[in-house]
């Protein structure tokens, strides 16, 4: 099976340049990223980027029904794959409660859904092809807790096989992830389980006070 990883540190530190290295957007001038122990330098782009779903902060919709938005993900998506993918990203709940349902057109920019709908939404789109590497950064943040912890469930227990990797802000997410990936500064990542990173990483005890500290002005 997949594993999940949460990749945790100050913005300045390089997260979001790691998940672009990893997509391929960067050139690897340095070291090697391997999938199943073949480079991605060896993987043919198609091949590639059919094995990979990215969803980002502020993800890109088209004027288009909420059905099609998300069936972009994967040509020739049944209704069924279609339904199941909104189910795991937690949307459905939303979509029927709209007159046309699935069939909703959303605006230019999205502008008839919320922040944390299209959130959802690109969940969706993302998970439909079922990624054997799915990149989450900083996606739901604009959604709850309990719902961004809903999803976390919904990814890992239905796509079991592939890794998840998020990039987030959210002590809950954090917790809930099988790795933590610390970049403890732009050279140095700890890397291990949440608690024994917590208990023995006095820089971890730190960022995460940060974090927890900057939630509660907001």
């Amino acid at each position: 099976g997949g594993s999940a990883v949460a990749l945790v540190g100050p913005s300045v530190f390089g997260k979001t340049t790691i998940a672009n290295l990893i997509l391929r957007l960067y050139p690897i001038n340095e070291g090697w990223i391997f999938i199943d122990g073949v480079n991605i330098r060896d993987i043919k782009a198609g091949s590639f980027y059919s094995q990979i779903g990215i969803v980002l902060q502020e993800p890109y919709l088209w004027n288009d029904s909420l059905g099609n938005n998300i069936k972009y993900g994967k040509e020739g998506a049944t209704a069924e794959e279609l339904r199941e993918a909104a189910v795991i990203a937690c949307a459905e709940e939303f979509i029927l409660d709209l007159p046309g349902g699935y069939d909703t057109i959303i605006g230019e920019n999205a502008c008839k859904i919320s922040e944390g709908q299209k959130q959802r939404i690109a969940i969706a789109r993302a998970v439909i092809k079922r990624p054997k590497i799915l990149i989450l950064d900083e996606a739901l943040s604009s959604v709850d807790a309990e719902i961004e912890a809903r999803i976390i469930n919904n990814i890992r227990g239905r796509l079991k096989d592939s890794t998840l990797l998020v990039i987030s802000h959210r002590l809950s997410t954090i917790k809930s992830m099988q790795l933590v990936y610390f970049l403890a500064s732009p050279a140095k990542v700890d890397i291990a389980a949440h608690q024994e990173l917590y208990h023995n990483n006095l820089q971890y005890q730190d960022y995460l006070a940060r974090q927890v500290d900057a939630l509660s002005i907001k």
